[in-house]
């Protein structure tokens, strides 16, 4: 049957029929065609140029994320290249994608209003369970990935080329697109990689990464000056003392380790010019002036402001439970750790999400599935691939070697970009993001010889704070050493930092 698409706006809320959408039923069990279904949601931006050379699939992370992250960034991939129909799917049990909710914990009333802290999933466990039943097993990567391949299958045009697009947990979803569709995409390019991991580790992982970069701090001039040579110990020791009633003027705020651990985990996976918040935040702490307790206090001020309702797309369309399900399911440690494990790194890290100690206490309960023949295997593929990492990713270096040892067929690229993070910002000497050039290289040719000289040119990391990012958060657009007495504060925060105010604003609602 032919998909029924209806004009839609492009960017989620807005008032624009700039793209069109479609509401489509496939099976909750794709080995199981004539059984109960769900509903599959795709938007899609079709090429000012028609007909169409073929379709661009954005694969978002997570996992629990839906599409809405990548509608921003539509325009500009069609603007670039006007000739492909650009497509984002809500991954299965997020979105627009028979959502996994709770309805309990997203009220405006509930704990931390329409927004589903993880305490909230694990107490309405017993509601999932009554609501879905087995169903919740049919919520899977190997479902979610048959979810693309049969849609791209339904609208692809004779001859048409089709690109799959996955980052970060996309990039698992989109492996296992192609461990399923080996032949279907012209080709595939896989960003920030998760493929054959253990998202159980992530604490271990951010922790280690932390130490990395604040390898990097002390070697540069500015930063060590700050911290010294060994600015980690620095910050083990600033934690330590922490702990142990130093500065207790911050404590009387409602700071403590965890909030910390919780902070700078954020910061690592944000954007690229919030990262130099953490050492300039460890060295105020360390210090404990006056005006460094005043910043603090209004950077609690900031954050703890009420988070606004309703809730930004990007979170609304979120789901906890979906990351819950695939996480504890597929992607944790084997054997699980245990949580007197989970509480010893916790208690000495100085860097954590706070999510590992909440799977080891639920996941006994979880009505988890049980991982099919795909899960820990490679794809089989000849279709061209590039392979994009940072080097100041938090995977540690042992997945995507992996990955490059095993794609290495014609055209099957992997790049690496240095002191890119996760996500893959890259700037350059010359204004530009290397990860951008290299991919809409790709894009635009999938078996012509990648031109990767922009990775001699990324920028050197830069350890100072952004003044607007730095006013906003800490009252003075001076990180390190401002006085936010000082008549220095910026009434409204500039318009790229908003997303990673928000994200701080989440961490520390958590507690």
């Amino acid at each position: 049957d032919a998909i029924a698409w209806t004009p839609c706006a492009l960017v989620t809320d807005g008032d624009d029929e700039d793209a069109e959408c479609a509401h489509i039923p496939v099976p909750l069990h794709w080995d199981q065609p004539e059984g109960k279904a769900i509903t599959f949601f795709v938007k899609r931006k079709l090429a000012a140029t028609q007909p169409s050379r073929g379709q661009l699939w954005l694969l978002n992370g997570g996992p629990g994320n839906s599409g809405v992250d990548f509608e921003p960034i539509v325009p500009f991939l069609a603007g670039v290249d006007p000739t492909l129909d650009i497509y984002i799917p809500d991954h299965r049990g997020t979105g627009r994608s028979s959502r996994l909710g709770c309805a309990d914990g997203e009220t405006p009333e509930s704990e931390e209003g329409s927004y589903l802290t993880d305490a909230e999933v694990a107490a309405c466990l017993p509601e999932i369970e009554a609501e879905l039943g087995d169903d919740i097993k049919g919520y899977t990567i190997t479902n979610a990935a048959r979810d693309v391949g049969e849609t791209i299958a339904r609208t692809r045009a004779p001859g048409g080329e089709v690109i799959v697009l996955g980052r970060s947990y996309g990039t698992i979803w989109g492996h296992r697109y192609l461990q399923l569709y080996p032949d279907q995409p012209t080709a595939a390019a896989l960003t920030g990689l998760a493929v054959n991991s253990r998202l159980a580790n992530l604490e271990i992982w951010l922790n280690d990464l932390g130490q990395r970069y604040m390898t990097l701090c002390g070697a540069d001039p500015s930063c060590s000056e700050k911290l010294g040579a060994d600015p980690w110990a620095t910050m083990t020791e600033t934690l330590d003392a922490f702990d142990e009633g130093a500065c207790p003027e911050v404590a009387a705020l409602g700071y403590d380790r965890s909030l910390f651990q919780r902070a700078f985990a954020r910061l690592l996976l944000l954007q690229w010019p919030d990262l130099s918040l953490m050492p300039a935040l460890i060295y105020r702490l360390d210090r404990c002036s006056p005006a460094d307790v005043a910043a603090f206090d209004h950077l609690n001020d900031i954050l703890l402001a009420p988070l606004p309702e309703p809730p930004p797309p990007s979170q609304r369309l979120s789901s906890p439970v979906l990351r819950y399900n695939i996480t504890l399911s597929e992607l944790w440690a084997d054997p699980p750790p245990s949580a007197a494990e989970v509480d010893d790194f916790l208690a000495e890290a100085n860097i954590a999400l706070g999510q590992m100690d909440d799977g080891v206490a639920i996941r006994e309960r979880w009505p988890r599935y049980t991982p099919d023949a795909y899960a820990g295997q490679w794809a089989t593929t000849n279709v061209p691939l590039l392979l994009l990492q940072g080097e100041l990713d938090f995977v540690p270096s042992a997945i995507p070697e992996a990955v490059e040892r095993h794609f290495t067929g014609p055209n099957q690229t992997f790049v690496m970009l240095p002191r890119a993070p996760h996500t893959l910002e890259s700037p350059t000497s010359a204004g530009t993001s290397c990860d951008l050039e290299i991919l809409l290289q790709f894009i635009a040719d999938p078996e012509a010889p990648l031109d990767t000289s922009c990775t001699e040119r990324i920028l050197p990391l830069d350890f100072s704070v952004d003044p607007t990012l730095s006013a906003t958060l800490l009252g003075t657009d001076d990180a390190w050493d401002g006085d936010p007495g000082a008549g220095r504060r910026a009434s409204t925060a500039s318009p790229e930092h908003a997303s990673a105010i928000a994200r701080l604003r989440e961490t520390i609602a958590a507690r």
